[in-house]
């Protein structure tokens, strides 16, 4: 990995905000993009090194801490999101979520004023540690290309600083 992730970090961060604040010009944002499938491979490569050589992630999922909205049943209320990535979450909700739900929900991202609006299906459900909580995997379903840059530059803006610190 070395100094070519290192250097790809440091210009990665530096543009990342800027994508954030939707001030990226045609070859900066095709530069941003090419260095957000970089460090996205860098992170999964990095997981399944952890995990003894395996992973079934196919995009570098971050610890980030998101208020989610259900929009519709079968899921009410409010809820946080405890993991993202450009494939879906984990949620910890106040109700029940049950394998296969299909479900649509609104994510305050960081540094957006307005929420992400997603489609997704529940692929797994638990109960949490406590009580008339839930906790629940979704996969998003239908993102379109800038939905999932977004996602994407929040979950490596997260994520970058420890990539770089690990090369």
């Amino acid at each position: 990995m070395g100094s070519d992730i290192a250097g790809a970090v440091a210009e990665f961060i530096g543009l990342n905000d800027r994508f954030l604040g939707d001030e990226l010009a045609g070859h900066e944002r095709d530069r941003w993009g090419g260095l957000a499938l970089k460090l996205d491979a860098t992170a999964v490569s990095l997981d399944a090194r952890t995990n003894g050589g395996r992973t079934r992630r196919r995009h570098a999922r971050a610890p980030l801490r998101c208020h989610v909205d259900f929009l519709r049943p079968p899921a009410v209320g409010g809820a946080e999101t405890l993991d993202l990535s450009c494939g879906g979450c984990a949620v910890e909700a106040p109700c029940r979520l049950g394998a296969g739900d299909e479900i649509e929900i609104a994510i305050r991202l960081p540094a957006r004023r307005e929420a992400l609006r997603a489609s997704g299906r529940v692929c797994w459900a638990t109960p949490a540690r406590a009580a008339g909580r839930w906790r629940a995997g979704v996969t998003f379903l239908g993102l379109s290309p800038d939905e999932r840059d977004l996602v994407a530059a929040c979950v490596l803006g997260e994520l970058a600083p420890r990539l770089g610190a690990a090369a």
